[in-house]
């Protein structure tokens, strides 16, 4: 995201809440800054040279909505400046199919972060033995085929 101050100018001293509303200390659930940071600032921004806040979101579950910070920063003139960005979101959880020739069809979550697989449930309906899945896009419609013993 690209930040212009309210004058067009050189500014400083820009730093992030770090707690209230739209501060870093009060992040929504999931959402964590790079390294824990619960503070940050930035000493002088000027176009083309910059700081940067990296912020983390592993979703465990289906979610959208707008981050909101609250920062403030010093013109080029010395004057206060408090401003807010909004950075809008969308995350998906992804999903494995798992075809177990003795029990049918499992459909998984895989969590993002430990990069397993989690809440496995049976899925679908009458495999006697579910050999493999496999899935084709259309532009029309979407196909899961199963093998079914």
């Amino acid at each position: 995201m690209i930040f212009t101050t309210s004058d067009g100018n050189t500014a400083g001293d820009l730093e992030i809440a770090s707690s209230g509303s739209g501060g870093l200390g009060s992040l929504p659930a999931g959402w964590s800054a790079a390294g824990g940071a619960t503070t940050f600032g930035c000493g002088s921004i000027s176009t083309g040279a910059g700081c940067t806040l990296s912020l983390n979101y592993p979703p465990t579950a289906g979610a959208s909505g707008t981050l909101t910070l609250n920062f403030s920063y010093l013109d080029n003139a010395g004057t206060a400046q408090t401003a807010t960005v909004n950075i809008a979101y969308a995350a998906s959880v992804r999903h494995a199919y798992v075809s177990d020739v003795d029990n049918g069809l499992y459909i998984c979550a895989i969590d993002a972060t430990a990069g397993t697989l989690a809440n496995c449930q049976i899925t679908g309906g009458g495999f006697i033995g579910a050999w493999s899945v496999a899935f084709f896009s259309g532009s029309t419609a979407n196909y899961a085929y199963v093998v079914d013993g």
